[in-house]
C-alpha cells in the first residue's frame, strides 16, 4: 500500500496488547451533491452525498499537512492525489 499523495510505502495498522500504530488512512471522497430528504411530518434532512465515490489512501504524515486538513474540512480530495 502507498500514499496517494507522497507515494511513501505504508505498512498496515499493527496492534499490540497495549498499543497500536497507524500509518495509513483511507478517505472516501469524490464528486458531491447536496441532497434533501423529507420525512413524514414535514421534517427535512439535508446532507451532502458522494455521487461518484473515490477511495484515497493517505499516510499519517500527509494527514497533518494544513492543505490536506483544509481539503478534508471542505469534503474535497487532498491536493496532490
Amino acid at each position: 500500500m502507498e500514499c496517494n499523495r507522497c507515494k511513501r510505502l505504508l505498512n498496515p495498522t499493527t496492534h499490540r496488547r497495549d498499543s497500536y500504530k497507524v500509518e495509513a488512512y483511507q478517505l472516501f471522497t469524490g464528486e458531491t451533491a447536496p441532497v434533501t430528504m423529507r420525512e413524514e411530518g414535514d421534517e427535512e434532512y439535508k446532507f451532502i452525498k458522494i455521487s461518484s465515490p473515490r477511495i484515497v489512501t493517505i499516510c499519517d504524515i500527509c494527514m497533518k499537512d494544513a492543505e490536506v486538513i483544509k481539503a478534508m474540512e471542505s469534503f474535497e480530495a487532498p491536493p496532490g492525489v
